[in-house]
């Protein structure tokens, strides 16, 4: 079990790692009604949270945190919202350096705006006809990826004809430096369609890289009710052709593995159970 703050709630908590410190970076919001804010707070190897949230700086609140991921040297990427004036403007890619105790924003994309410059066409050879139908195409993100300079995004919406789609986002930072998203940045790398059981299909909840170059997945039942939704860990395997395929290698039963992450010695997984309740395990990534 984690130890928790209080004042805050962990029911939907991306997790990443930082090896220079040897800390995670959890996700966390306030308490309904007084904070509408999602924060990052450290955390040590045993689970304890610190009791107050990392500062912040260079936007003036994080409104929701869909995905987090590190790249090296402090470098932290983020899908999140934020709060606005203007109400409700989509998600935004945010690259973010740590600097002592506190983060500072380097770059963002406001991924609505950067989709207008996509066809109809672009989107379909994305495998996301219906995005492109929209006059405003939006992308809901699940979890994303960090790894060799490109960005990989796991999409909760708009669904893709079949299964559940990754896209690479390639050379990030060029595009946050620009603030232009070429269509040739951003790519399928893959469609699939995966689950616990034939009649049981799965939903990415978050993903990860290892040293090697295996993409690895966490995911959740889709449309069961909780008391039989099942959790996973699966490794993805890419085929010659470009296929994908997910081998589930963890069960959790009754468990939502919302966040995962790699250390040194494997991974790293938040979880939470049908009372929203956090708890926190790492697996040895030898012989899997």
């Amino acid at each position: 079990n984690m130890e928790l703050p209080a004042a805050y709630q962990f029911t939907r908590s991306g997790i990443t790692w930082l090896p220079d410190i040897d800390r995670y970076l959890i996700v966390g919001s306030g308490e309904p009604e007084k904070d509408l804010q999602t924060h990052l707070f450290f955390m040590d190897a045993d689970g304890k949270v610190d009791p107050t949230p990392a500062s912040v700086v260079g936007v003036a609140a994080l409104k929701e945190i869909k995905a987090i991921t590190s790249a090296a040297n402090g470098t932290l990427y983020l899908i999140a919202s934020l709060h606005s004036q203007e109400g409700d403007d989509g998600e935004y890619i945010l690259r973010m350096k740590r600097d002592g105790q506190k983060f500072v924003v380097q770059g963002r994309l406001q991924l609505v705006s950067a989709l207008q410059s996509h066809s109809p066409q672009q989107f379909i050879a994305l495998g996301l006809a219906e995005a492109g139908r929209n006059e405003q195409p939006r992308l809901s993100i699940a979890g994303i990826a960090f790894y060799d300079n490109d960005l990989f995004l796991a999409l909760h919406k708009p669904k893709p004809t079949r299964g559940v789609a990754i896209l690479r986002l390639d050379d990030v930072d060029t595009v946050l430096k620009s603030q232009k998203l070429e269509p040739d940045h951003l790519s399928l790398y893959g469609q699939m369609q995966f689950g616990p059981a034939e009649d049981q299909i799965a939903d990415i909840l978050d993903m990860a890289f290892d040293q090697n170059g295996t993409l690895w997945l966490s995911s959740i039942t889709a449309d069961s009710d909780q008391e039989n939704q099942s959790g996973g860990l699966h490794r993805v395997n890419i085929f010659a052709d470009g296929r994908l395929d997910a081998t589930q290698i963890f069960s959790f039963p009754g468990l939502q593995p919302e966040g995962i992450c790699l250390q040194e010695d494997g991974f790293a997984i938040v979880l939470n159970d049908e009372s929203n309740r956090p708890m926190f395990c790492s697996i040895d990534a030898e012989g899997i």
